[in-house]
């Protein structure tokens, strides 16, 4: 799912179409004030927020390639949109995907206070 620059490892991707960059190397001064403030105070450092806990201070990764954004739209749904199973429904909303087994074969759609099931084709 994610190109992470740190390479793969158990909690990153390194071949998928999202780039992930590290902000770490870039903090501006008073990140860094901030940062040995969590310190003094006992907050605990957070090098990965993606890793094994979610809490503590730290630097975020961002998703972007060569100062762009790196956007799921982008990665997955602009190549998927030349397929001709594939259709956007503007301003649906689904309550739940549809599975047979562990393949997806629609939605369950409320559209105006009605629901109904919209298979999807393979």
């Amino acid at each position: 799912m994610e190109s992470h620059e740190a390479g793969d490892t158990a909690v990153r991707g390194a071949s998928g179409p999202i780039h992930v960059t590290s902000m770490k190397r870039d903090i501006h001064a008073i990140t860094r004030h901030f940062l040995d403030a969590c310190d003094e105070m006992g907050i605990s450092r957070n090098d990965d927020f993606n890793g094994a806990k979610i809490e503590g201070a730290g630097v975020y990764d961002v998703n972007t390639h060569k100062g762009q954004r790196a956007s799921s739209n982008v990665a997955y749904l602009e190549p998927a949109l030349k397929r001709s199973n594939v259709h956007i429904e503007h301003h649906a909303l689904t309550s739940r995907v549809l599975f047979d087994e562990l393949r997806a074969t629609g939605g369950q759609d409320i559209a105006e206070r009605c629901q109904a099931n919209v298979p999807c084709r393979a």
